[in-house]
């Protein structure tokens, strides 16, 4: 960040504000659910749902 020109104390604040949510959950949508009647598929699901669509 400070070599694209964003001040030393400004990097340091973004990091730290970061560092606090490393152990945290982050909140999960209803919107999945609420759209389509079920809740959404985890990454894992999906890549193992998709996986024949990566493979050539």
């Amino acid at each position: 960040m400070i070599e694209q020109g964003v001040p030393s104390f400004v990097a340091d604040t973004l990091l730290a504000y970061q560092a606090t949510a490393v152990h945290q959950k982050a909140p999960v949508s209803p919107a999945v659910r609420d759209l389509t009647g079920r809740p959404g598929l985890t990454f894992a699901e999906w890549v193992a749902d998709h996986a024949e669509a990566f493979r050539g």
